[in-house]
């Protein structure tokens, strides 16, 4: 973990933070895949969350499963949510890091090449 202020150059492929898209979610791991750069005239990066395994007649997502071990965050089995992958703005990004204090450990870069190549294969991926 870092130490608080988190800069721009503290955002890169496997900085992992906890995050919660509004006051009533259960914060899920969020791991960045990509280095930032401007998208549309805003510096941004790509990340995916983690989220449990579900057996639901729906299912997970299982291009890429992590297990325990694969981040300290993770305590049971966990599939790489592709279908929520999105372009973060870096400064709305860092102000929530910050306000919050949720960075988390570095994801190993062996992980972490997985999970970006998940991000090119999986059927649930935004186009965008």
């Amino acid at each position: 973990m870092s130490d608080y202020p988190v800069e721009l150059e503290d955002l890169y492929g496997g900085t992992t933070f906890h995050y919660r898209k509004n006051s009533l979610a259960k914060p899920h791991l969020y791991i960045i895949l990509t280095e930032p750069e401007d998208i549309k005239g805003a510096i941004a990066v790509v990340s995916v969350n983690i989220t449990t395994q579900r057996q639901t007649k729906r299912g997970s997502d299982t291009t890429v499963v992590l297990n325990i071990g694969d981040h300290p965050f993770i305590t049971a089995p966990s599939v790489v949510s592709y279908v929520d992958a999105e372009f973060f703005s870096t400064e709305k990004l860092l102000r929530y890091i910050n306000e919050e204090r949720s960075l988390s450990d570095d994801i190993e870069d062996d992980v972490l090449r997985k999970i970006q190549q998940g991000l090119l294969i999986s059927d649930f991926t935004p186009l965008e």
